[in-house]
């Protein structure tokens, strides 16, 4: 299945006021990790949009294992590990050297943006299961 790696620096606005990184910031970096999977895979969500479709979250899950602080230097590892019909799951492993400090997943669903704004669960195309399921 598709993945991706990711390695970037804890920011100052990532944190508390103790200088460790607020729990929301993991969800924030699970959906970066996604665009940049997509974006490696040659379909970047942007493309995604313009062709009328998104991929909106239905369900994440984290387990925080140990914290990062200001300035710790994260990997985060994106990878696809089961496409359904409509839905796919992305894991995500955050980690600072040897130690995963965080794990998590989110459920995403394919949907096509309807003209007066409104979403409509679809089939994932066969072309992007092809994208996202390639190892």
């Amino acid at each position: 299945m598709a993945e991706n790696l990711k390695t970037f620096p804890v920011q100052w606005g990532d944190t508390d006021a103790a200088a460790i990184v607020f729990y929301p910031n993991y969800y924030r970096w699970f959906d970066v990790g996604t665009h940049d999977l997509f974006r490696s895979v040659g379909y970047s969500v942007s493309q995604m949009l313009d062709d009328g479709f998104a991929v909106p979250l239905v369900e994440a899950q984290a387990q925080f294992r140990f914290p990062l602080k200001y300035d710790d230097e994260v990997t985060l590892l994106s990878r696809v590990v089961e496409i359904r019909v409509r839905t796919f799951r992305v894991e995500h492993t955050v980690s600072r050297g040897e130690d995963v400090c965080c794990e998590g997943y989110e459920e995403r669903i394919w949907v096509r943006i309807l003209p007066n704004g409104q979403i409509r669960a679809e089939p994932i195309p066969d072309e992007v299961r092809g994208l996202i399921s390639t190892d």
